[in-house]
């Protein structure tokens, strides 16, 4: 309760506010579990997906690594704040963790985090993927804290650290573009 008594009185309000339907409800707190464990399949697809179709289209393929690239850096990234600095989870259990130390770890959200990245990054992806990605990102964002199971702050941090590792995927990609240029015009000197 100590930590839960420093905690700003806003914040759990709205906690509290935004995770209320899911707590009425059981059938959306179900559905929203299953996202939260079928995302990963679903990016999984979406790339396989599009790797297939895209297997002679050179520019496509760059943009799901520098997709797929974003969204794991995001994670990884996450996975480091958060074991530098815990922060315990919101009050309210709307299931039981699988892991109790996942419950010192909230800040930052690495589902919203990875989920924003994959979208932010994909610029050069077909449209209909795009979409894809943004909606799971939406729904993402919305799930941690439909579920009680972040604080907005988490939430807002995460797509902060997302568009950073989105960012700095970017700039790799461009550094590398023209690291190549420059090597082809000196080997054809």
């Amino acid at each position: 309760m100590g930590s839960m008594a420093r905690r700003e009185p806003f914040e759990l309000a709205l906690v509290r506010f935004l995770s209320a339907p899911a707590r009425r409800n059981t059938t959306l707190a179900a559905s929203l579990r299953v996202l939260e464990v079928a995302t990963p399949l679903g990016y999984v697809a979406t790339f396989a997906v599009i790797a297939d179709r895209a297997r002679d289209d050179e520019e496509v393929l760059t943009a799901l690594v520098r997709t797929a690239a974003a969204g794991s850096l995001a994670v990884l990234a996450a996975g480091v704040v958060a074991r530098a600095l815990p922060r315990p989870r919101p009050p309210l259990r709307l299931w039981s963790s699988r892991r109790r130390e996942s419950d010192l770890h909230a800040f930052p959200s690495d589902h919203t985090a990875g989920a924003v990245a994959f979208f932010l990054a994909s610029r050069g992806l077909p449209r209909w993927a795009r979409c894809v990605l943004c909606a799971v990102a939406a729904a993402t964002a919305c799930s941690r804290l439909l579920l009680g199971r972040h604080w907005p702050t988490d939430v807002l941090a995460s797509i902060l650290l997302a568009a950073l590792s989105a960012s700095c995927i970017g700039h790799l990609e461009g550094l590398s573009r023209r690291i190549g240029r420059v090597a082809r015009s000196a080997l054809s000197s």
